[in-house]
């Protein structure tokens, strides 16, 4: 008994720290986030060859890099119209989940947790290279990154790992080092259920608030959160966590605090799968084609 008060105790602990921090401070400096989520810019219907971009990146000859779930080719998309530009084949068709572009190479993630390393893509001396890593399917890998600063990709998993316990209440995002060619056993970031709460609660005003605090109150079971995108602000060095479970969009600072969260609007977001950012800043987020509607593209 006396453990379980001690457990209820540390928990009540952990929501109050949460909230202090989330809530605005007297005269202190109020989180402007820049982008309208429900209000694109520009959108694109895709070709019906993408029926589910499950990755994006941006910088490849300024134009959008592009996954498409279970096809082993990249895509180039133009970021003027959204149309393929060109395609590559790389590998056989599989459960792809990521994409991302450092450098010269393409990184592609499976949701097994199998990395693969492109060199000269797009070229006829394109060539592969396979990196196993510690994560395997119980961890259900569903998004990739890039963290200049670290220099490490950045692997979201929606999964409850090996044990279906680690990650009941959190969801991991895991480094992989670029100069090891290795996975860091430990995450570099985590998505906690408590920390979500605790931000809604602190942000009554906050568009879906009724909806929001009942979808993640500590009384529910089910977290209904999973990385489905990860991408790297290249101008405030922020990580956009994008979840298709929940149509969420979670924003972390560089040290990981959670800074601003988002419900997505069905009519909008269907089923948001891909995230990037391009050079000039500009916000990307693709839809899976959902019906008889196509997928979707929309520039913010």
């Amino acid at each position: 008994m006396l453990q379980v008060l001690n457990a209820f105790i540390s928990t009540l602990f952990l929501l109050s720290q949460i909230a202090c921090e989330s809530a605005p401070q007297s005269g202190g400096e109020v989180y402007a986030f820049p982008y309208s989520l429900n209000s694109p810019d520009q959108s694109f219907q895709l070709d019906s060859t993408l029926t589910e971009i499950s990755g994006l990146s941006g910088g490849f000859r300024q134009r959008l890099l592009a996954i498409n779930d279970e096809v082993g080719t990249l895509f180039l998309l133009d970021a003027g119209t959204g149309m393929i530009r060109e395609s590559s084949h790389f590998h056989k068709d599989a459960d792809y989940e990521g994409v991302e572009m450092v450098g010269d190479q393409v990184f592609v993630i499976r949701s097994s947790g199998t990395l693969y390393a492109l060199e000269h893509p797009f070229t006829e001396g394109q060539q592969m290279v396979k990196y196993n890593t510690i994560l395997d399917r119980s961890y259900d890998v569903e998004g990739l990154g890039y963290d200049p600063d670290r220099q490490a990709l950045l692997i979201g998993c929606k999964g409850l790992g090996p044990d279906e316990k680690a990650y009941t209440e959190s969801k991991p995002i895991f480094g992989f080092d670029l100069n090891t060619k290795e996975l860091m056993k430990t995450p570099l970031f985590l998505v906690h259920k408590a920390e979500l709460f605790a931000y809604i609660q602190a942000h009554p005003d906050m568009d879906d608030y009724d909806e929001l605090i009942e979808e993640y109150a500590p009384d529910v079971e089910k977290f209904d959160f999973g990385p489905s995108g990860l991408a790297w602000h290249p101008q405030t060095k922020e990580l956009y966590v994008l979840s298709s479970p929940g149509r969420l969009l979670a924003v972390l600072s560089p040290e990981g605090k959670l800074v601003h969260v988002q419900k997505l609007r069905k009519k909008v977001h269907a089923q948001p799968e891909g995230i990037c950012f391009d050079e000039q800043g500009n916000l990307w987020i693709s839809s899976a084609a959902k019906c008889k509607s196509p997928a979707i593209l929309h520039k913010f």
